[in-house]
């Protein structure tokens, strides 16, 4: 298997965390000085201002960046900051495979595989992106959830509209809902519920979002946990057979994830039946 993308902010810039083909991500601290200017992006990247606030610009226009926005940058493009705080400004960022970038373009229905502005104003719309962006930085992002962040990006910066999924979308949704209550003990790879449901990834990420309310992974976490909650209560079979059993290959974070959802750790939720 070849290594993943190397990716980073700017040619020659720091390498970003990458566990994934399609993307890598990690924080940007710049402080004002001559580094504001002359900049330029090594790969389509989008980047959530934590802390800071400054005036940016780039081919795709203009704006003042603060706290909540979202800023865009497409592969090759120059841009400029111009610092409003003496301290600079923090960023949590994601930078994309081209590849991927060109994909959920075809996906939105958009004629360019680019951003189309420079800056999104912090709102409720581009409160999902920001979340997205941060969990992506903390290392936190599952796969499906950074290809909706790519698409809906990319759909933001251009403004349009998020399309309601018809009748027959929903039907092939519920196709893969029934491949993930079959197989949620099994490997299931993202094409692999694609395929049950006859879209893209892209595609079907979106719709499956829109119908459920949750991303694949979600549901996916959702079923295997529900699955040891009851076998925890159902037979006496160790903690660390029954996670491998419904699909966690990892203990300390099948622990960490069955804390999140029920409050208690799974020996104490067995102990409090």
């Amino acid at each position: 298997m070849s290594p993943p993308t190397p990716f980073s902010l700017e040619p020659g810039g720091p390498p970003l965390v990458s566990e994934s083909p399609l993307f890598g991500a990690g924080e940007a601290i710049c402080r004002p000085g001559p580094a504001d200017r002359d900049r330029r992006y090594a790969h389509p990247c989008l980047g959530v201002v934590v802390e800071g606030a400054f005036d940016y610009r780039s081919p795709t226009g203009e704006g003042r960046a603060a706290k909540g926005s979202i800023v865009f940058g497409n592969e090759g493009e120059p841009f400029d900051c111009r610092h409003l705080d003496p301290s600079g400004n923090r960023r949590a960022v994601v930078a994309f495979q081209e590849a991927a970038v060109v994909e959920a373009a075809n996906d939105c229905g958009l004629d360019e595989p680019a951003f189309g502005q420079a800056v999104l104003a912090p709102s409720r719309v581009a409160a999902g992106l920001y979340g997205a962006a941060r969990r992506a930085a903390a290392g936190r992002l599952a796969e499906d959830d950074a290809l909706w962040l790519l698409g809906e990006a990319l759909r933001l910066s251009h403004q349009r509209p998020a399309r309601r999924p018809g009748a027959c979308e929903a039907h092939r949704v519920a196709a893969a809902l029934r491949r993930l209550e079959d197989d949620y003990d099994q490997t299931l790879t993202l094409d692999d519920l694609a395929d049950a449901a006859g879209f893209s990834r892209f595609h079907f990420v979106r719709v499956f979002r829109a119908v459920t309310g949750e991303s694949p992974h979600q549901r996916l976490i959702g079923l295997r946990l529900r699955a040891a909650a009851d076998r925890l209560l159902d037979t006496g079979a160790p903690v660390t057979e029954i996670a491998f059993a419904v699909g966690f290959n990892d203990l300390s974070h099948f622990n960490a994830t069955f804390r999140r959802a029920f409050g208690l750790s799974p020996g104490a939720w067995r102990k409090a039946a």
